[in-house]
């Protein structure tokens, strides 16, 4: 059972992460007033898969969110955790 909790917990904090990661790269593109249709062109997706991405109705790809940040001029980096 206590597995099963911390299990759950990791869960959680993994799709919380991934909200805010999706979060900042929507921040980003508006910032850089790219629309939905312009991005899925530069990343060679159809603006669906964007849109879906940016209402979390479905979990993106690392491919695709790896993508997304290239074409916005950005790159995911992992950092140790202090």
């Amino acid at each position: 059972p206590e597995l099963k909790n911390t299990k759950s917990l990791s869960f959680e904090v993994q799709k919380e992460k991934e909200s805010e990661l999706i979060d900042r790269a929507i921040e980003i593109r508006k910032q850089e007033k790219i629309s939905q249709q312009k991005l899925a062109e530069l990343t060679g997706n159809n603006q669906q898969a964007i849109s879906r991405m940016e209402s979390k109705q479905h979990s993106p790809s690392l491919k695709l969110f790896c993508r997304t940040l290239n074409a916005l001029g950005y790159d995911l980096q992992i950092v140790k955790k202090a």
